[in-house]
């Protein structure tokens, strides 16, 4: 869940199944961070479903991510990912 101030900006997201934050402090005055989890998932339910003409939005945190993939009967597939700045 996106938590937006009064000018438009988000200032957090909240994961849907715990109430815990994806934000990830990573410099000591808390100025720099970055988000790690499912930031937002939208899922649209299509024709026929039980859904039918409905968006679900939703975000996870990582614990939450681990905790329901690990559940799955398909394990699924993780891929190293490497950023290169500038």
């Amino acid at each position: 869940m996106r938590i937006i101030d009064d000018a438009g900006k988000t200032i957090d997201l909240i994961c849907n199944l715990c109430g815990g934050t994806l934000k990830q402090i990573i410099s000591g005055d808390g100025e720099l961070y970055n988000y790690c989890g499912l930031e937002e998932v939208k899922m649209v339910c299509g024709y026929g479903s039980v859904k039918d003409g409905s968006i679900i939005i939703f975000s996870l945190c990582e614990k939450c991510v681990d905790e329901l993939t690990s559940r799955f009967k398909v394990p699924v597939e993780i891929k190293e990912w490497l950023f290169l700045a500038g």
